[in-house]
C-alpha cells in the first residue's frame, strides 16, 4: 500500500465527498491567492459548488485529487489531471494555502503525488501545465527537475483573457527518488 505521508506532520488523503465544507472554507479563505492563476476558483461560491465539483472529478475517471492535511486541516491539494490511460501520462496540478507557502510542503507534497503516479498508476510521463507568471509553481517543477519543454501560448483563459502556458515534465526513467 502506498504511503500518503509526506513527513512527521503533513499527509495526503484522497479527496472525499466529507471534504466538501473544509475544501470550501481553504478555498474561501484563499480565494485571492488562488484565483491570481486558477481559473476555476470564481465557480466555488458555496459548499453546494465545491460538492458538485469533486463529485465532478470523481465522476470522470481521468483525474485523482488529493487533500494536503496538517493536523487534520486542508491546508492544499494536489493530484493529477487529464489521465491518459492508453498513453500512460497525466498533468499534474497543485494548489497551497497562504500561510504554508515558503515551506517546502507543496515541494514535497509534490514528490509523492509523482512517485504514486510512477509506482501506483504506471504512468511514464507527467506534465506540469503553469501560467508563465506562476514563479512559484515553477520553482516547485524545477526542484523536481521537471524538464521544461516550450510554452504553449495563450493557450489558458484566465481573467478573460489568454495567458502562455510553460510545460515541464518528468519521465519515469528519468525521476529520481
Amino acid at each position: 500500500m502506498f504511503d500518503f505521508n509526506i513527513d512527521e506532520n503533513y499527509s495526503l488523503e484522497y479527496m472525499h465527498k466529507m471534504n466538501a465544507s473544509d475544501l470550501f472554507e481553504f478555498i474561501d479563505s484563499n480565494r485571492e491567492e488562488l484565483s491570481e492563476f486558477l481559473s476555476w476558483v470564481h465557480l466555488i461560491q458555496t459548499k453546494y459548488d465545491e460538492q458538485k465539483y469533486i463529485d465532478l472529478l470523481k465522476s470522470n475517471k481521468t483525474s485523482i485529487s488529493f487533500i494536503i492535511l496538517f493536523e487534520g486541516k486542508i491546508i492544499g491539494t494536489n493530484g493529477f489531471l487529464c489521465i491518459d490511460d492508453i498513453n500512460k501520462n497525466a498533468q499534474i496540478g497543485y494548489c497551497m494555502d497562504k500561510n504554508f507557502k515558503g515551506k517546502g510542503i507543496n515541494t514535497k507534497a509534490t514528490k509523492k503525488i509523482i512517485e504514486f503516479g510512477f509506482s501506483e498508476l504506471d504512468l511514464q510521463r507527467i506534465e506540469f501545465r503553469i501560467a508563465s507568471k506562476n514563479i512559484k509553481s515553477k520553482a516547485v517543477a524545477n526542484r523536481l527537475s521537471a524538464k521544461f519543454e516550450g510554452t504553449l501560448r495563450k493557450s489558458y483563459l484566465l481573467h478573460n483573457e489568454f495567458v502562455d502556458l510553460e510545460v515541464y515534465s518528468i519521465l519515469k526513467n528519468e525521476y529520481k527518488t
